[in-house]
């Protein structure tokens, strides 16, 4: 994909690669006045690490200069980089509290999720047999963030 320049607004789409049926992802890098953003950051594993690299490096970018990171939402796919881009950075991070406050009590906020997906399954009569391997596959993705 080809960034979008105008009057020194330059934003670059970087496709990282996740391993869900979605396919590949977009992230961001937003460039002005010799600032450089990352708008979501994709899945963690190396592969994404790797993709975001070298779109950031194809846009003159490396993660240490990075100064800011903001995720729109807390989805596995969208903070999974967050700490490797910090990490490297030093980049303050920027999420609507709802986001900051579930990955500060990830353990209390999954086990709410957990019971809040069991509960609804159940509810809309989803088998046992059927609930038991979606909670485990979520349960699967969850180190990804």
């Amino acid at each position: 994909m080809r960034p979008f320049e105008k009057d020194g607004l330059r934003i670059t789409p970087i496709t990282t690669p996740t391993p869900f049926p979605v396919g590949d992802v977009l992230i961001y890098l937003v460039q002005f006045n010799g600032a450089s953003w990352m708008v979501d950051a994709g899945t963690d594993g190396d592969a994404s690490w790797a993709a975001a690299c070298v779109g950031m490096a194809e846009a003159g970018v490396r993660p240490e200069d990075l100064q800011l990171i903001l995720l729109t939402h807390g989805h596995v796919d969208h903070v999974g980089l967050v700490g490797r881009m910090t990490d490297a950075s030093g980049a303050e991070v920027r999420a609507h509290e709802s986001v900051l406050r579930v990955h500060a009590n990830q353990e209390a906020e999954n086990e709410a999720s957990r019971a809040f997906s069991s509960r609804i399954m159940a509810e809309c009569g989803v088998p046992d047999d059927q609930a038991g391997p979606a909670l485990e596959a979520c349960e699967t993705y969850r180190p990804m963030a």
